[in-house]
């Protein structure tokens, strides 16, 4: 059985709005015929949500384009390019013009840099092997560099869990408390693990240069 609420249609036409366009950027980056493709199925969709809610995509198209020139410019400021997703994601939160509007906004925001963080951790050697892009990279060389990571992302998602304690919320509650306070940490730790245990074999490996 399928429930189909307002709600449920709002968050199917941000499904839209941010496919389109990480499919464009997937073009634009890496030639990904697929995604050109995808993005030109899902163009009829997009252009008819994009008249319905021209702020929201206004935003999400101007904050991604920030941010391609940001990684084009090899940017060092995490603040600045987490901050951008974090916009995209606090557009998204704000179904609607109400009381709650700006703490759902501040939830969405802060959710929104944690993930482009985590994002940034758990593609770090990938990164730093192909090339690309990523702004933890300058850093990862420090000493302290793994707890500076899991402050960030505890502060980080510290203020998301406060704003949304805020709101209120009945139906589900503890479901989305799981995933704030458990769930969004599974593939932290996950890579955390990995990138010490590889830290560990490199260190034992007499091999090794």
């Amino acid at each position: 059985m399928t429930i189909q609420t307002p709600f449920s249609d709002y968050c199917a036409d941000m499904n839209v709005l941010l496919a389109y366009h990480k499919c464009r950027d997937d073009w634009k980056d890496e030639q990904k015929a697929d995604r050109l493709i995808y993005s030109g199925l899902l163009t009829p969709a997009y252009e008819k949500i994009k008249k319905q809610y021209p702020e929201k995509s206004a935003c999400i198209a101007g904050c991604l384009k920030k941010l391609a020139r940001a990684e084009e410019e090899n940017c060092r400021d995490i603040d600045y390019v987490s901050g951008l997703f974090g916009r995209i994601m606090a557009a998204v939160f704000a179904c609607r013009q109400d009381e709650w509007t700006k703490t759902l906004r501040r939830t969405g925001y802060h959710l929104g840099r944690f993930i482009y963080l985590l994002d940034a951790y758990e593609d770090l050697e990938k990164d730093k092997k192909e090339g690309n892009y990523n702004p933890l990279i300058p850093k990862s060389t420090e000493k302290d560099f793994e707890k500076s990571c899991e402050t960030l992302l505890i502060m980080t998602m510290s203020e998301c869990c406060r704003q949304f304690e805020r709101l209120p919320l009945l139906e589900n509650v503890d479901i989305l408390r799981n995933i704030l306070y458990s769930g969004v940490w599974y593939t932290y730790e996950k890579t955390k693990e990995t990138r010490k245990k590889g830290k560990i074999e490199k260190m034992t490996d007499p091999y090794q240069v």
